[in-house]
């Protein structure tokens, strides 16, 4: 209840590599609305 509003950028999807901004943006979204989001391994470059 203590959130107000949520300002989200604008996503340039030809630059976004294999749509992973997009995926990060959703899960932060839904992680905001209430969603449980699990703390998952690093992934090694």
């Amino acid at each position: 209840g203590l959130v107000t509003a949520l300002d989200l950028v604008e996503l340039n999807p030809s630059l976004d590599e294999r749509g992973k901004t997009a995926s990060l943006m959703v899960e932060l979204v839904a992680s905001l609305l209430g969603r449980r989001v699990f703390d998952r391994p690093t992934p090694r470059a």
